[in-house]
């Protein structure tokens, strides 16, 4: 109510000063229009658009997205206890979110933003984006057990969705089980030969893609 008054008021004293041949102050000096155009700027900042990202490692994702055109800059945000918090802000098309925990799957969503007379206006949140860290190097692989055609593995537990086994084939290591659990049996094995083996831990994300 008030800015509608003082907006009245400043078109009067416009009109008044006209008819006395003095020097009439710009419409944006006034105010009158200043609130207008920051809602025109602010209409058009872009939705970000293209939201993906890359796994670096068990505490770091790369967020990468299409650039907005006419955007100052870019916030980024993660989802924590059921809200989007904000992260930062970056001029460019990338983020690398670090010091996240081993194995956990994270929820992110960005937006453009627009600077208007030192104020940040922004554009529309991106769809969300799903993804996980990866889990952190298995320990303590050993065999507990050997027969004449298979060998029982067992390795410590870690926070992961499954574990992938493999062995060494002919100069390259090969996939040869996957389990929940922290023991596999190899089979078809030769009799008094040697193999060698791996453990590789596995996250699953919301998207089913594995880490």
């Amino acid at each position: 109510m008030k800015n509608g008054m003082k907006k009245t008021a400043a078109v009067v004293m416009a009109a008044m000063l006209m008819g006395t041949g003095a020097v009439v102050p710009a419409a944006e000096d006034m105010g009158i229009f200043s609130q207008t155009a920051i809602v025109a700027e602010a209409a058009s900042v872009g939705k970000v658009t293209g939201l993906k990202s890359k796994t670096l490692s068990n505490s770091e994702i790369q967020l990468n997205w299409s650039k907005v055109k006419g955007a100052s800059g870019y916030t980024v945000y993660m989802r924590k206890n059921g809200k989007y918090n904000k992260l930062g802000d970056c001029k460019g098309t990338s983020y690398t979110v670090k010091k996240l925990p081993n194995a956990t799957r994270e929820n992110f969503k960005v937006r453009a933003y627009k600077t208007v007379k030192g104020k940040k206006v922004y554009g529309e949140y991106s769809a969300n984006w799903n993804t996980a860290t990866n889990p952190q190097a298995c320990k303590g692989l050993k065999k507990i057990s050997a027969n004449s055609d298979s060998i029982k593995l067992s390795w410590t537990k870690i926070g992961c969705t499954n574990y992938r086994v493999f062995q060494l084939k002919n100069g390259e290591w090969k996939e040869v089980g996957k389990t929940a659990g922290t023991s596999y049996t190899v089979k078809n094995l030769k009799a008094e030969s040697e193999y060698k083996f791996k453990i590789r831990a596995c996250k699953t994300d919301d998207k089913n893609a594995n880490h």
